[in-house]
């Protein structure tokens, strides 16, 4: 009966130990949608757009983004100023607590300049976010027609766990 009881005790305290880490692994950090548009083949710049949903309980910072598509990757903000639209690099996106960046057509965005090549609608390219607190998020962005938008819960989710 002893026996019996050893393998039992052991049996639940792994079952505890993997339930207690598994309850600890809570998704902090999520992108959702990445995207840009097709490119044609005299275009050298491009966009990427993205939702960032931040579940820390303290502000991240978006500082950078990397590729291998082109040769220069830039945060860009967008404004009006006048009648005029005014396209401005920035040195990095802050995302409170529990609160969202959204980068879209005709606002906040990732400029891609010097495409390498073409971007094919229907294909996909990766990019790795870069944060000041020297996280990295490696995300696969969606190349899509111009004006249109990949479905929710595209294959261009990125999760990140802490």
């Amino acid at each position: 009966m002893r026996y019996l009881l050893i393998p039992t005790f052991v049996l639940i305290a792994i079952f505890l130990t993997t339930s207690h880490v598994q309850a600890q692994e809570v998704e902090v950090l999520k992108v959702e949608n990445a995207s840009a548009f097709a490119t044609s083949a005299g275009q050298k710049n491009g966009a990427v757009f993205l939702k960032l949903v931040n579940h820390y309980n303290e502000t991240i910072r978006l500082v950078s983004v990397s590729t291998d598509v082109s040769d220069t990757t830039e945060l860009h903000t967008m404004s009006m100023e006048g009648d005029m639209m005014q396209m401005r690099k920035v040195d990095g996106f802050d995302i409170a607590p529990h609160d969202e960046l959204k980068l879209e057509p005709s606002g906040n965005h990732i400029m891609l300049m010097g495409l390498k090549a073409p971007l094919e609608s229907g294909k996909t390219f990766p990019i790795r976010l870069n944060f000041a607190d020297d996280k990295k998020l490696n995300v696969e962005v969606s190349v899509v027609a111009p004006g249109s938008v990949p479905a929710e819960g595209s294959a261009s989710d990125a999760h990140s766990h802490h």
